[in-house]
């Protein structure tokens, strides 16, 4: 059974979202940033309801730009409407996004399948190469300094969100996976060379439950 997004798609801000319903589920926080001072912003840790959400990866260049992938598993999750708290190393202020989703029907004993991350300053193209398998799920996560920018993301990655957030620009790209091998999350970014990063994660599906064969003992009767 493919890995699918939730039916709430994408969620912005930290108040009040609820997990989509589904099972084997991962609830996903996606973080993207820009500081405009010396000082990194990265997340060190992050909650939902109160429960710690585990980080898949992330980066922050320079100091500044920054970007990062978390979940937590299904058995974790609390029910209802929560809130997440993040806690960076220094607040970003307002020049961040924050956005949520539920991924469905995710392999909850090895749910990450692979993970990475990019940067650049000369060019205005991020990438990173997956490994993945049939059915399962990637999603990616840019931000770039330049909040005048646009962006474009190389197919089969379908473009999710994309947004100036007072001085940043942020994206969000993502592709069910159809068949195994190397999946690249590319992001084309318009304008100057300045500060672009990027994070992404494959999301593994339920394993098939083994095949199991039953063998019936033939019974021969004797006749006299």
């Amino acid at each position: 059974m493919p890995v699918t997004l939730g039916a709430g798609g994408y969620v912005d801000g930290l108040t009040a979202y609820t997990a989509d319903a589904g099972s084997d589920r991962q609830l996903i926080f996606l973080a993207m940033w820009e500081v405009g001072f010396t000082g990194s912003a990265v997340i060190t840790a992050l909650t939902y309801g109160g429960v710690a959400m585990t980080k898949v990866t992330g980066i922050v260049l320079a100091n500044r730009q920054g970007c990062s992938i978390w979940r937590l598993s299904e058995a974790s999750i609390p029910a209802g409407a929560n809130n997440f708290v993040p806690t960076h190393t220094n607040p970003p202020g307002v020049q961040i996004r924050y956005t949520a989703c539920t991924l469905i029907d995710v392999d909850q004993t090895t749910p990450v399948t692979d993970s990475g991350t990019d940067s650049e300053t000369a060019i205005k193209v991020v990438q990173v190469d997956l490994t993945v398998s049939a059915d399962s799920y990637s999603i990616a996560n840019a931000s770039d300094a330049d909040n005048n920018a646009t962006e474009t993301w190389t197919l089969p990655y379908t473009e999710r969100k994309g947004e100036s957030v007072n001085g940043v620009r942020v994206s969000i790209g993502d592709n069910s996976e159809s068949s195994g091998g190397i999946s690249s999350a590319i992001c084309t970014f318009t304008g100057a060379a300045a500060r672009t990063v990027m994070s992404a994660a494959n999301f593994a599906p339920v394993s098939a439950p083994p095949t199991v064969s039953i063998i019936y003992p033939c019974c021969a009767q004797l006749i006299s």
